[in-house]
């Protein structure tokens, strides 16, 4: 274990420690991790797999939610999360042939998150914005995991476009996505 000094404080930090997804059950333990990124959106609905006892191999694990909020009579934004416990390795050179950027964020420079890739599509814009935690969990038999925050609004029209605001920022995104994960001891 090595120490850091934090706000002044020593903080014990982990170095055998990683971060993996919280077990999410229900759309309202999503809704209540989300509130702070979520909280003018209306909930519209979130599928839940899970077969096995997550974490513990084996098992199944990911869900997928949506939220909308309207803005007049004839716009809508809309807001999707998705997680996954299985999914496949992904390097910084595999976002970047995707068109992705690597997000840059202090809160990563410490044990549990030392080993997280946080991207973004380097041209989010209104019409289409796209964010991912990639958790390279490739040791001891484990898969993966992935997180995607994503956005639009409809109908898509340049008219409309002026009165769409722009994309969420990296940190409200980064602060949103380390609220979905928890330390767990390699």
């Amino acid at each position: 274990m090595a120490c850091n000094k934090i706000d002044g404080d020593k903080k014990e930090e982990d170095t055998n420690a990683s971060a993996i997804l919280k077990y999410i059950e229900s759309g309202a333990q999503l809704q209540t991790l989300t509130n702070s990124f979520m909280n003018e959106f209306v909930f519209d609905n979130i599928n839940v797999v899970s077969v096995g006892a997550y974490p513990q191999q084996p098992f199944v694990f990911y869900y997928d939610a949506a939220w909308s909020k309207q803005l007049t009579n004839e716009l809508y934004l809309n807001r999707h999360l998705s997680a996954t416990a299985g999914a496949g390795s992904m390097t910084m050179e595999d976002y970047s042939s995707l068109g992705f950027v690597k997000i840059s964020d202090s809160r990563l420079n410490e044990s549990p998150y030392k080993n997280l890739l946080l991207v973004k599509k380097s041209d989010n814009n209104k019409r289409d914005w796209r964010f991912e935690m990639h958790i390279p969990l490739e040791n001891n038999n484990r898969r993966s995991q992935n997180i995607t925050i994503s956005g639009s609004y409809s109908p898509w029209n340049d008219h409309l476009e002026a009165t769409v605001p722009a994309p969420p920022g990296d940190n409200e995104v980064v602060s949103v996505m380390l609220q979905l994960i928890e330390s767990q001891k390699l």
